[in-house]
């Protein structure tokens, strides 16, 4: 994931790569050669950058940004933004430098597209995140997952949330129901181990079943979507140096993706019992 961020910064005007730093230094200079830009070490870091990309093992986030951050260093963390809740806290309580966490799903058209419309109220929420296996994860699914459909649905309501019930299947399958403090509920589901991709949510809002196709981009039934020209990845970059402008656009704060790890570790925690 970090290589995609290297790529998408050098296709953004509003930031210069100056440098990547990888635990393996001959992929670090491999990247920096292919790209144009210095292979540092994390060290050589403080000083010469304005802000961080950390796409690093989730274990390690905390570690990696934490001094970062209180050095004034702006961190946009991938997602899962750690793995403990005191690792999660440490981030929030790090200060000054401004933390966003990646969570890629809150840019996508379909959703922007549903969010846009006027304010409704939602009933229930179904969601299915289904991957074809690519490379070795070393996540549980849940995290690596399930944590996306998990942060758009706290979005969406609002409201505090637990797991009510939860199914392993396999090694690479979970199933989880979700209950908002209103009573309403949300299930979702997650699979690595597909012959193809799906990612898809149902939302049902004032007696209307919305689909949402995070795959095509698109929302049905659908009011004029809006026009992104821009990918993802890159509208999430860009939504991080607005926050660090002093600007709030819609990217997770450390409040809002420690909101969705605590439900992802109540559902590991259902799982347990």
């Amino acid at each position: 994931m970090g290589l995609n961020h290297a790529r998408a910064l050098t296709r953004l005007s509003e930031a210069t790569l100056v440098g990547v730093t990888d635990i393996h230094s001959e992929r670090a200079a491999g990247v920096a050669s292919e790209l144009g830009c210095a292979a540092m070490t994390p060290e050589s870091l403080l000083g010469h950058v304005d802000a961080v990309v950390v796409a690093t093992p989730a274990h390690t986030h905390a570690a990696v940004a934490l001094p970062l951050i209180k050095a004034g260093i702006h961190c946009l963390i991938e997602k899962p933004i750690a793995l403990t809740l005191s690792d999660c806290e440490s981030l929030g309580a790090a200060g000054p430098g401004i933390v966003r966490i990646g969570y890629i799903e809150r840019f996508n058209p379909a959703f922007r597209a549903f969010v846009g419309l006027a304010r409704q109220s939602v009933t229930a929420i179904t969601a299915y995140r289904l991957n074809a296996p690519s490379r070795p994860v070393a996540l549980d699914v849940i995290d690596d997952l399930m944590v996306h459909d998990l942060d758009l649905a706290l979005i969406l309501k609002g409201l505090s949330a637990d797991c009510v019930a939860a199914r392993r299947i396999g090694r690479e399958q979970r199933e989880a129901e979700i209950r908002f403090s209103d009573g309403s509920t949300a299930t979702f589901a997650v699979n690595r181990a597909c012959q193809a991709s799906a990612r898809s949510m149902v939302i049902v809002a004032d007696g209307t079943a919305h689909h949402l196709n995070f795959v095509e981009r698109c929302l049905t039934p659908a009011p004029t979507m809006p026009t992104q020209n821009q990918d993802q990845l890159e509208a999430e970059i860009v939504d991080f140096m607005m926050a660090i402008a002093g600007q709030r656009g819609v990217g997770a704060t450390v409040t809002e993706a420690t909101a969705v790890q605590r439900l992802a570790l109540a559902i590991t925690g259902k799982l347990a019992q």
